[in-house]
């Protein structure tokens, strides 16, 4: 099975990326630290991973996330989508939440078309991951491995009529003080 995996070089991408090599796929990284930037190189990007099995669409800056989905979303036959509950924020966030936003909201709308052509896709929506650089505390009972991610990621492989996974975020004053920043950093 061959597997592309952006972001590959460190985090949730470098960890998808070595469950995958470990399952004995065709695995490629594709990251800014072997010549693929998801900014600067789409179309090489694109080039290399048309008809591959699984694309896993990781690395995140400015709208590159969204415009791999784009171009490849009728290319491959299936994708991993890494979303992030800043979409839930995206009013106060203006930039990262709002990419991550128009990201799962485009994810949904080319899960329900009904189009054999189009990939399936597999969207993970995280709050805080093991290894994230975190802008505040968090409690750890909400901190997501890497290997529960890997899980779901097989769970997905083998039942492949789930669409997304979504990690709740609790409410806490920190949290919310955070949000107010965003929301006075933006303004």
């Amino acid at each position: 099975m061959k597997c592309i995996v952006t972001g590959h070089s460190r985090g949730i991408g470098k960890a998808i990326y070595q469950h995958f090599v470990d399952k004995g796929y065709e695995v490629y990284g594709m990251s800014r630290s072997n010549g693929y930037d998801i900014t600067t190189d789409q179309s090489k990007i694109i080039t290399e991973s048309i008809n591959c099995d699984i694309f896993v669409n990781c690395a995140c800056e400015g709208l590159g996330q969204l415009q791999l989905l784009n171009s490849l979303y009728d290319k491959v036959k299936s994708m991993i989508v890494i979303g992030s509950v800043a979409a839930d924020y995206h009013k106060v966030w203006k930039n990262y939440g709002y990419n991550k936003f128009i990201l799962q909201e485009r994810c949904k709308e080319i899960s329900l078309t009904d189009d054999p052509n189009f990939a399936r896709i597999f969207y993970i929506k995280l709050a805080f991951c093991e290894n994230a650089n975190l802008p505040i505390r968090v409690d750890p009972k909400y901190i997501t491995s890497f290997d529960e991610i890997n899980k779901l990621i097989d769970l997905w492989l083998e039942v492949p009529k789930i669409y997304s996974i979504e990690f709740i975020i609790k409410e806490t004053e920190e949290l919310k003080i955070f949000s107010q920043n965003l929301s006075k950093n933006d303004s």
